[in-house]
């Protein structure tokens, strides 16, 4: 949770309308209450200030919480599965007593594998699990199974027990009727079989929720009957809303099987009561409201919130929202006491660092929250009581007990000692006189480069010593940052690619703890005597959520650190970046690092001073220039050359686009390329990446675009490339080019790339001197003033 907030210079403005003359558009509206903490059953009454047209409260109960007004509450609970069975007329509901499955006369099943088809196919072919001794069934003949009162209740068994977790698969449940053919009439005469009130409920005792989720029709039963006849017409099997009914016929001198299967069913057992509403406890035409009551039954800690709107004639809603924080506890469980001579704290004046008034400003935010001690003489009055910050102004503040049990008043605090700290840490009223915990972390998070929001989330402020004043109820404390900002403004002395993901500052002497403790008696302006660390570190590390490009303008990191001295050249700044890179600046001077204080160093980092580091998993690759005809390999290329046709020169880069045939160079200013300082490439697009593969005779040069290969087979005085999508090189009527490549040293400053034409003729970078048909690609240092080829090369 953030404690505090750190500004840029902030303006605020406000802005609106007047819908009718002499009438605010927001409400002139504030609630109280006569304390923070109440027992259960008794009345809270709420005072209130100014009026508005309509007034909602919320209680911060469940149902009638503020939180939850727009979030639905979805509780998960259980799923049972309940049922009632009844059986009339014949004897073959005697055989519902067997041990043997197959012979009694209805059963209950599932399944998770079964197609869905309602066939006796299907049924035969799915799996079955036979679940029927999880459940009651009716033991006795009743006069009309249809009467649900007369229903023998299954009991309600929960799915867990007797289906196994399926990983999401839907369930299919099903009821057997099992009729024996009936040989005597006395031992086989047929019986009915009815099941009634089928359901899946969810429950969730601890919510008081018993929902149900299926009922006996929305299971939507099919029925599957095997073995009937004609002579069943009149007495097939039927579901309705209430039950299941198995029947067949009195002359059931075959057997026959009846199956009653649910529709797929996914197992969900969770219930959504929507989201939480307002009660309305003043409309537009009521009369202006100047308390209102509540009581609480049960205890807890609740967010009570009033809302007051306005609505102007033309339909324009104002509202403003009071949140009051309540307690509620069992009578007895605790002393409440709401003194009405409370000793009054507010904060007021900045604390602001002291490198400009422009960098940053500290405010207090609602609810940031502070730790106060009162000690009277050798006697701690009070130790540790949170206070919360309220009526904020920006840097000024009033502070309010979080609880009435830890509220100072006046007559038990006449002649302390206040000494105040934030962030609020430790237990409330049991703390140490002299001992707070604190930390000034070892890392560190920044969201982007220049965002300062994370220095509030690492301060440590104490207040000075203060006293109750001469109007006898208010205390006015002045805090003081206990710890440093170092601000480093990055850049690079030259392009380059690297994104920075961490920045680490390493010293020689201590830079921040994880554990330490803040000495409140000690004098804030001393800043080391404050601190008792446990576990100093000698570096803090910055990770930065959003790693940024690192150019040759500057961006800002900050890092909040513990004070102290550090000598000449003993700061190092390691920057590492998001491809497992790394670089280490030195600071050259010696560095004071006091409270209250942010400083500004510039750190420059040239690319060549980032090495590969320990530890990196995937692989980094560079686009390396090649300067021999003995490094050419099969591999990945970009290619960049001099073009001076009609005295026009300039570096390009092949090809522009990918495109059908001919394409046009285009200059490597446009295509945002970068070189470090040896010539390597950084960053190559995927669309300007050639191929070079073994052909017979030398090399062939391609790239490809979707389903398409091209390949490189000459270069035009007057088109510039040539390339061919058949590999076969053709290029005019009149004349036939080999799409195969070869590279040599023979020019005396370079390599050369040469293609085979049928003719001489007088191409670009001819050599006519040597007698040689081809074309040079003259290596160079660098890339201006020669034709490079690089090749994407893994780093090392």
């Amino acid at each position: 949770m953030r404690k505090l907030q750190l500004y840029l210079l902030l303006t605020l403005s406000a802005a609106g309308c007047m819908p009718d003359a002499g009438r605010e558009p927001a409400p002139d509206f504030d609630v109280s209450a006569p304390g923070t903490t109440f027992f259960a059953e008794d009345p809270v009454r709420f005072g209130i200030i100014g009026d508005a047209d309509v007034i909602s409260f919320w209680s911060g109960e469940t149902g009638n919480d503020y939180a939850w007004r727009e979030t639905d509450r979805v509780y998960e609970g259980e799923g049972f599965l309940s049922f009632g069975t009844a059986f009339m007329n014949g004897a073959q509901w005697k055989n519902q007593a067997s041990d043997d499955t197959d012979k009694k006369l209805l059963t209950f099943w599932w399944s998770d594998d079964f197609s869905g088809n309602n066939t006796a196919e299907a049924i035969a072919a799915a799996t079955w699990h036979d679940a029927t001794d999880a459940f009651c069934f009716a033991s006795e003949r009743v006069n009309d199974a249809r009467v649900l009162s007369d229903a023998t209740p299954s009991g309600s068994v929960a799915l867990k027990d007797i289906i196994p977790a399926t990983a999401g698969k839907p369930l299919y449940f099903a009821f057997r009727y099992h009729l024996q053919p009936m040989l005597d009439a006395a031992v086989d005469s047929r019986s009915r079989a009815v099941v009634s009130g089928f359901a899946i409920n969810c429950v969730n005792p601890a919510r008081h929720i018993n929902e149900t989720v299926v009922n006996n029709s929305s299971a939507g039963w099919c029925f599957v009957n095997i073995g009937y006849s004609d002579d069943d017409a009149n007495y097939m099997p039927e579901a309705s809303a209430s039950y299941i009914y198995f029947n067949a016929s009195t002359a059931n001198t075959a057997e026959r099987w009846s199956w009653a299967v649910s529709q797929a069913y996914t197992p969900d057992y969770s219930v959504n009561f929507g989201c939480d509403y307002a009660v309305g406890i003043k409309s537009f035409s009521d009369s202006p409201l100047s308390s209102y009551t509540y009581t609480y039954s049960e205890p807890g800690d609740y967010d009570a919130v009033f809302v007051a709107s306005n609505v102007s004639a033309d339909g324009t809603v104002k509202t403003i929202e009071k949140h009051i924080p309540i307690k509620v506890v069992e009578r007895g469980a605790a002393t409440i006491d709401n003194p009405g001579d409370a000793v009054q704290f507010s904060v007021g004046g900045r604390v602001r660092a002291a490198f400009s008034d422009d960098f940053s400003r500290l405010n207090w935010s609602e609810g940031d929250r502070v730790g106060i001690y009162a000690v009277k003489g050798s006697d701690a009055v009070g130790l540790n009581y949170p206070y919360s910050a309220q009526d904020v102004d920006g840097p000024s503040a009033v502070l309010a007990a979080v609880s009435s049990q830890w509220q100072y008043s006046y007559s038990a605090t006449a002649g302390a000692t206040f000494y105040a700290y934030a962030p609020f840490s430790g237990a409330a009223g049991d703390g140490n006189r002299f001992v707070v915990p604190v930390s000034i972390p070892s890392v560190q998070i920044q969201e982007a480069a220049g965002d300062v929001s994370h220095l509030a989330d690492y301060v440590i402020l104490k207040s000075r010593p203060a006293a109750i004043g001469a109007d006898g109820g208010t205390v006015n404390l002045a805090f003081r940052n206990l710890t440093a900002c170092v601000q480093f403004k990055l850049k690079s002395t030259s392009s380059c690619s690297y994104n920075i993901a961490k920045v680490v500052l390493k010293g020689d002497a201590p830079l921040s703890f994880d554990r330490g403790n803040m000495l409140l008696e000690a004098s804030p302006s001393d800043d080391a005597s404050v601190f008792q660390v446990n576990d100093p570190a000698d570096s803090v590390t910055l990770d930065i959520a959003e790693p940024f490009r690192l150019e040759t303008t500057a961006k800002a990191v900050y890092l909040t650190l513990m004070p102290g001295a550090h000598a000449a050249g003993s700061l190092k700044v390691e920057l590492y970046t998001d491809n497992g890179y790394m670089a280490v600046a030195e600071i050259p001077s010696a560095v004071s690092l006091a409270g209250n204080g942010v400083y500004e160093r510039e750190v420059s980092v040239a690319p060549s001073a980032f090495k590969r580091t320990d530890g990196v998993v995937e692989d980094v690759f560079v686009w390396k220039p090649v300067t021999a005809a003995s490094e050419v390999g099969e591999g990945d290329y970009f290619i960049t050359f001099n073009y001076d046709y009609s005295g026009t020169k300039g570096v390009f880069a092949l090809p522009c686009t990918p495109v059908n045939s001919n394409p046009i160079p285009a200059p490597v200013s446009g295509l945002n390329l970068e070189f470090d300082s040896e010539s390597n490439l950084l960053g190559a697009p995927e669309g300007y990446v050639w191929n070079i593969s073994n052909a017979t005779g030398g090399w062939t040069i391609s790239y490809t675009d979707e389903d398409l290969t091209y390949t490189l087979i000459a270069c035009d005085q007057a088109q510039g490339l040539a390339i061919s999508s058949d590999g076969k090189g053709k290029y005019s009527s009149t004349k036939s080019y080999s799409s195969v490549w070869n590279f040599s040293d023979l020019a005396g400053y370079g390599m050369q790339m040469a293609v085979g034409i049928s003719t001489r003729r007088a191409v670009p970078w001819i050599d006519p001197a040597n007698g040689l048909d081809h074309f040079e690609w003259r290596m160079a240092k660098a890339y201006a003033g020669g034709y490079v080829l690089y090749k994407k090369t893994k780093a090392e």
